[in-house]
């Protein structure tokens, strides 16, 4: 505590002018005005929330960056504000620096709120995988409607996005107020697409993020021994486990690997496997290596979290994972879904008694 004071004097003695500015990093991409006012709860704002605090944006996207300017009506204020340093909001812990007036004037001519492009043009999140335009024009009923699209994954199946163009601003206004609202059993999300122009030069398929190349010895991890070579194995077999891999529980059966590489962005993995049943059909379980422990153990942070509708439970599968006997492999290096995942080889199975009393 006596060191963060210290530190926030110095900040305030190497900036003297009349302005009581802060900047932070580390925002979540969702947080509000509203998130940030709580985070410095007991300072005062200089015009509130609504116009003390200056979200920052990525001038291409119109995503936001994480970053933020608040500007506080008095010293006290900030130096109260610089005590936040490396606090909590979520899961995420802040940075919170002095910062200039001109420094966040000239930073905000080129990530403001005025790089967002704003068209009439939202984006629906949640959809239903069958859902049709038929569905989502009744959704926003007495709207005018100029253009809709229903975003493909790489099977060419819904990936539950969508667009909507309107002919009027005042009607994308009124599109906004039907967050939340349900098509069939589900709630879709509404918010409004910046930096979007034209939806007929957009991309109608969701496009797939390329993977690293395996790169583990054939003895440790990805080598195919049913052919002996580097190949895929059936569906329902999967390899050995490497040292950094996951167990995933939980998918939607329409989950794909790229579904499950965005789950875990920005941690980048190696290689993504779907588990499916001898059928042939998904089993919601899918198997997933990184490149580097520190990477897995990020990773893991993320049991719990949804994907989709469904929230997806993760298990360290590490081959030198403390749970495992065999400090190398798991005892098992074939698992197979449902009941037949933790079964002793056949040769060390009890004899079939109506086998003998035949």
């Amino acid at each position: 505590m006596n060191g963060d004071m210290v530190k926030s004097e110095q900040q305030v003695v190497q900036h003297q002018d009349d302005s009581f500015i802060v900047k932070v990093r580390g925002l979540p991409y969702s947080a509000t005005a509203h998130d940030v006012a709580l985070f410095f709860s007991g300072c005062d704002i200089k015009g509130g929330k609504a116009e003390g605090v200056h979200f920052l944006f990525n001038p291409q996207s119109g995503k936001p960056t994480g970053e933020c300017f608040v500007e506080f009506i008095s010293a006290p204020d900030m130096r109260k504000a610089l005590l936040q340093h490396h606090r909590y909001l979520g899961r995420r812990y802040l940075e919170v620096e002095r910062c200039s007036r001109e420094t966040m004037e000239q930073t905000l001519k080129t990530h403001g709120e005025s790089v967002r492009q704003s068209h009439p043009i939202v984006r629906l999140r949640g959809l239903p995988f069958r859902t049709t335009d038929n569905e989502i024009e009744k959704l926003f009923s007495g709207l005018s409607i100029s253009k809709l699209v229903i975003v493909k994954d790489p099977r060419g199946q819904a990936a539950g996005d969508g667009y909507v163009q309107f002919d009027k601003e005042c009607d994308m206004k009124d599109a906004l107020n039907r967050h939340m609202e349900k098509i069939g059993h589900r709630y879709i999300e509404v918010f409004q697409a910046y930096n979007v122009t034209d939806l007929d030069d957009m991309p109608k398929s969701r496009p797939m993020k390329p993977l690293k190349p395996w790169s583990y010895h054939p003895d440790q991890a990805g080598y195919n021994v049913y052919d002996n070579e580097w190949a895929s194995p059936p569906p329902h077999r999967i390899p050995p486990r490497p040292y950094h891999c996951l167990r995933m529980r939980g998918l939607p059966f329409e989950a794909t690997e790229q579904d499950i590489a965005d789950f875990f962005d920005p941690i980048m993995p190696v290689h993504i496997q779907l588990v499916f049943t001898r059928q042939g059909r998904p089993s919601g379980e899918a198997e997933v290596t990184f490149g580097n422990y520190n990477d897995l153990t990020n990773a893991l942070l993320k049991d719990k979290e949804y994907l989709g509708q469904r929230y997806v439970e993760l298990f360290n599968e590490s081959a030198g994972n403390a749970s495992n006997n065999n400090p190398g492999y798991p005892p098992n290096p074939y698992p197979g879904p449902g009941r037949f995942q933790n079964q002793p080889p056949r040769s060390n199975r009890i004899p079939n008694r109506r086998y003998y009393e035949r």
